[in-house]
């Protein structure tokens, strides 16, 4: 190659390099997985309600990403107040924490928890309007065990829960670290 097509070949080299750079920019970072590439989905077992599967599952492609074991309520009537399990339908995820310490009414719910949206219990909207529900675990608000209930992790058992979908603490944070990296799900799906 002659100096001239060298010279030529580097410019146009150095030219895409300046473009990526200005698009980019100075200090850039690697982008965060964006929020709603994924999406939860609780598939309710009939037989044994606190052997019940709660997906997360790649909006895109639908593929399941990660499945865990867990449990909703102590009783099957989604109308039963703080007894029932979720109603099924689609629910918003408002927010998700590592530290959750506040704002339950029972004081229950602790360290790693997804807030979802309220929903009335039937299909039409009508019925006992079912609040306060969350993803959570059994834990401190720091996400360590306690020594006592409710913030320590027993065994099966505690798959019950108030109406709430419940997993096993390392399963809960399994999901945190696999949705910080797949993209964090803004829906729940409850089918049943």
């Amino acid at each position: 190659m002659t100096f001239r097509g060298r010279h030529v070949r580097n410019a146009a080299v150095l030219g895409c390099v300046a473009a990526l750079a200005a698009v980019v920019g100075p200090g850039a970072r690697a982008a965060e997985p964006a929020a709603g590439g994924t999406q939860l989905r609780f598939e309710k077992n009939h037989a044994d309600q606190t052997d019940s599967r709660l997906l997360l599952v790649d909006r895109r492609t639908g593929q399941v990403l990660k499945s865990y074991r867990a449990g909703s309520g102590t009783t099957q009537d989604a109308c039963a107040s703080s007894r029932g399990w979720l109603p099924d339908g689609t629910y918003r995820v408002r927010f998700h924490a590592t530290d959750y310490n506040a704002h339950n009414p029972r004081g229950r719910i602790f360290g790693y928890v997804l807030r979802i949206d309220d929903k009335r219990c039937r299909p039409d909207g009508t019925g006992t309007k079912r609040t306060e529900l969350f993803v959570h675990s059994e834990m401190k608000p720091d996400g360590t065990q306690g020594t006592t209930e409710p913030q320590r992790w027993d065994g099966p058992s505690d798959y019950r829960s108030e109406g709430c979908v419940k997993l096993r603490p390392q399963d809960i944070k399994d999901l945190f670290t696999t949705a910080s990296r797949t993209g964090w799900p803004t829906t729940l799906d409850v089918v049943g």
